[in-house]
């Protein structure tokens, strides 16, 4: 005897099939992770990593640094370099970006470093790529830090380096 008829046993199985595709169909979104040793800070912003013996750049994600030349440029490499170098983090991909590196979440241990150089003066948050839900959260750190003068607030007239990378390419016309 069958308490449940066969339209309702069909269409539970019709749910759980869905579901099972809706997930599948989703793990694609969900940020890839892993980890490797950071073996080189090429700025602020951007450090290669050790993945399985290949090298690999990532360019961290949300956040624009000083450029090398600009005021506080060095020390937010420096900063960085003190931070990550030689350390294994743990890579949070995000995105790809046009010149082909990783973009993502850096983090050692439980300290997200994209957010750390933000809180101590050292990057900007960088709203035309930022969208992730936890960007507004980040520029409330950038005001605090802006507020304390903190890392390159200290200097009133501080350039973002995407107004400094157009200022520079128009010298060269």
């Amino acid at each position: 005897m069958q308490l449940i008829p066969k339209v309702c046993r069909s269409r539970s199985r019709h749910i759980k099939a869905f579901l099972l595709v809706a997930l599948f169909a989703l793990i694609p979104s969900i940020s890839y992770a892993w980890s490797g040793e950071v073996v080189h800070v090429a700025d602020g912003d951007t450090i290669t990593v050790l993945k399985g013996g290949e090298r690999v750049k990532v360019q961290l994600y949300g956040i624009d640094c000083p450029e090398g030349a600009q005021s506080f440029g060095e020390n937010a490499k420096a900063f960085t370099s003190s931070q990550v170098n030689g350390k294994v983090v743990e890579i949070q991909e995000m995105d790809i970006d046009r010149y082909k590196r990783i973009v993502a979440l850096v983090s050692v241990g439980n300290l997200n470093i994209n957010r750390h150089l933000i809180e101590y003066g050292y990057a900007w948050v960088f709203l035309r790529y930022c969208k992730a839900s936890f960007c507004s959260e980040w520029t409330e750190v950038e005001a605090q830090a802006r507020k304390t003068k903190k890392g390159l607030w200290k200097n009133p007239k501080a350039i973002p380096p995407w107004e400094y990378r157009r200022l520079e390419k128009g010298k060269d016309r």
